[in-house]
This record gives structure tokens, sequence and C-alpha cells, in this order.
């Protein structure tokens, strides 16, 4: 990214939706932009924020708190199910792929056709491990290989919350990996 920071990527498989606009096209306005957000993404995403906030606020009050964590934590688990399944709702099999590679500011995917560098698309990424979508515009960075194309799009357009929750999952999938070569190390010992 040119004028903004660059966040690190990992390897994982995320479901996407890539629809390619017209060459040509430009990005909506903020307004517009906002608009377009299926509310099913603002709903879980804003979920994901105050489960956050509740969970830090319940730390202050000991044991008591300790023991409504774990019920909160209970119900949110049971919530993130249904919303995982409502968010499903949303993915498009015309324009199904996986992610590569993903992070704060950039993705990679395979594509069936050749997309040229400079060209927006319009963008779902579902986060299922974090009962998470996001709704964004990228832009090709890069295409390389054949069919299929291996495209790298940097989000052009997407709300702050959204990118704090890609940082968020992809730290979580590298926490994870860390923890699985940890565990295959100790095991061969």
């Amino acid at each position: 990214m040119s004028d903004e920071t660059s966040f690190f990527s990992v390897a994982y498989q995320l479901n996407l939706n890539v629809e390619p606009l017209p060459e040509q096209t430009d990005l909506p306005d903020h307004e517009q932009f906002l608009n377009q957000i299926p509310e099913s993404f603002k709903l879980a995403n804003a979920q994901q924020n105050q489960l956050t906030d509740i969970s830090s606020s319940l730390q202050s009050l000991g044991e008591a708190g300790g023991a409504l964590k774990h019920y909160l934590k209970a119900q949110a688990e049971k919530l993130d199910r249904v919303l995982t399944y409502v968010l499903s709702l949303q993915d498009d099999p015309n324009f199904r792929t996986d992610s590569t590679h993903f992070g704060g500011s950039q993705i990679r995917f395979s594509w069936k056709d050749e997309l040229k560098v400079g060209q927006l698309v319009k963008m779902k990424i579902f986060i299922t491990s974090e009962a998470c979508a996001i709704f964004c515009y990228a832009r090709v960075v890069d295409v390389m290989n054949q069919q299929p194309f291996n495209i790298a799009c940097e989000y052009a357009l997407i709300r702050e919350e959204d990118r704090e929750a890609l940082v968020r999952a992809s730290l979580h999938v590298q926490s994870k990996l860390l923890q699985e070569r940890a565990n295959a190390r100790r095991q061969q010992n």
C-alpha cells in the first residue's frame, strides 16, 4: 500500500465472493459504500466488538465477573452459530472462491478469469472462525500464472472496524499455526 500502513498476511483459506467490476469503474462515495454493506455483516461485526468490550469490563468484577463471563461466552457461542448461518446466506456461488493469503491490507485468491492490474472488485470475505463477514472494494495489484489466475488485491474501500477484524483474524490464525508447530515439535521429541 502506498500511503497506508501495510500489514502482514498469513496463508489461510477463507471463503470469498469476488465480483469483478468493469474497467474504469469508480469507487462509490463513503455514504453509498456504507449503504451497500449487508445488514447482517454490520450486525455480526458489531456483536464481535461488543463481546470484546464486555469481556474486558468483566475482569474488574473478580470471581463474580468470571462466572458471568463464562455464561456470556456460552451465549455468544450460540449467537455466533446463528450469525454464521445468517452470513452464509449472503454467499453467492456465482462469485465464490477461496483466499490463499489474507491480512489487514491485502488478500490473495485464485480466480478463473484474468483480471487487470488496477481493476476494482467488489468483495465479501467470510471469516467463519470469527463469526463475521466483511464487505469491501479492492483493487487488483498483481496477477500471476495462468488459469486459474493467482490474484492479489489491496483493499481500496473498507470500514476501519472491518480492517481491524481482518488483522485480528490473521493474528488468531498465526497464533494457531504457531501452537500447532510447537505441539508437533513436542511430539517429535
